[in-house]
């Protein structure tokens, strides 16, 4: 046994015993070569503990952008930076209360799990407050409402829980400050917001492009355990034409697998479900058992087509889950 295969086996043995990886053991499993018979045994481990975790069980997460319009943040990956000049005041839009509704029901009849409201930083805090209570009213069905929008304090996270949301999607994203203009000190303050306001967290490492070192995502998986987010994975960097990185290409499928399977072995028993965006076989193989289905305003889009993005389907993504042996959350009732 080479000492990629040993690395692997000690990653698995600590998962399953729900003891942590050092960050050394974490980075030597993210250096295992692509394509090779050690990376696939890296993937064949991290599928096998996801079984053990999850019982074999998927899930579904829809994500609804109920706003493209520009965003003075302007991050570099971002079709929405105001910088970029890809939103005008002929093609931006904001959804109508209605449309979200009438969004968030088709989600939930074909048995997504957590929706998800995402807005620019710029979006009324009331507003979203009042759409969540409106989305609650009106939408029935076994399913958890959460925003991704702008930062926010512990007593807003408060106001949102009251509301009926159930988690907030937040990140401290790769090289920020960099690629972006936030403040990471900033960013942290609002995943501990998240949490002191009683609300769930997900946090996905992200977005993960061929410019981003296996340090990086592995430091930046350290600080999410730390967070203690209830759902993770990874989110792949999409090039966007006009944005400073839209030039850079997409990180191919295999790298984006083995950061899944790394967030998989490395979970310890503390984050139970792990996701991919966007959703790939490969990825599930390694571990992955949640993917997104996403519409409406896409920031990996440079304009607003409204209809589901890359026009996947809740159908689609079940059956990629399926043909690699999970049941689905509607599926088990």
């Amino acid at each position: 046994m080479g000492a990629a295969d040993r690395h692997v086996a000690e990653a698995k043995r600590r998962a399953l015993s729900g003891e942590r990886l050092e960050r050394g053991l974490m980075l030597s499993l993210m250096g295992i070569k692509e394509g090779t018979p050690e990376f696939y045994g890296l993937g064949k481990a991290a599928r096998e503990v996801s079984s053990a975790v999850t019982k074999d069980r998927s899930y579904l997460w829809g994500a609804i952008g109920i706003d493209f319009t520009p965003c003075a943040m302007s991050c570099d990956f971002c079709s929405m930076g105001e910088r970029w000049g890809l939103v005008t005041e002929g093609n931006s839009f904001v959804m109508g209360t209605d449309e979200i509704v009438r969004r968030v029901g088709d989600y939930v009849r074909c048995g997504i799990r957590w929706v998800v409201l995402r807005t620019n930083q710029e979006y009324d805090p009331d507003r979203m407050l009042s759409l969540i209570r409106e989305v609650r009213s009106r939408v029935s069905g076994r399913y958890e409402i959460g925003l991704n929008a702008g930062e926010f304090d512990a007593r807003f996270a408060r106001d949102l829980r009251d509301a009926g949301a159930g988690f907030a999607y937040h990140s401290l994203r790769l090289k920020e400050g960099v690629h972006t203009a936030f403040d990471p000190a900033r960013r942290l303050s609002t995943l501990a917001a998240v949490r002191e306001g009683g609300l769930d967290l997900v946090h996905l490492i992200e977005p993960i492009g061929v410019e981003h070192t296996d340090g990086e995502i592995v430091d930046s998986y350290g600080s999410i355990l730390a967070h203690g987010a209830r759902v993770s994975g990874g989110m792949a960097r999409i090039p966007v034409a006009g944005t400073p990185l839209g030039d850079l290409p997409q990180v191919s499928e295999a790298r984006m697998a083995k950061v899944i399977a790394l967030t998989r072995l490395a979970s310890a028993g503390v984050v139970e479900d792990i996701c991919v965006h966007p959703a790939n076989r490969l990825a599930m193989r390694f571990g992955a058992n949640v993917a997104v289905i996403d519409g409406g305003a896409v920031p990996r889009e440079g304009a607003y087509s409204g209809g589901l993005w890359r026009g996947v389907t809740c159908g689609d993504v079940k059956r990629m889950f399926q043909e690699e042996g999970y049941t689905t959350y509607s599926d088990n009732g």
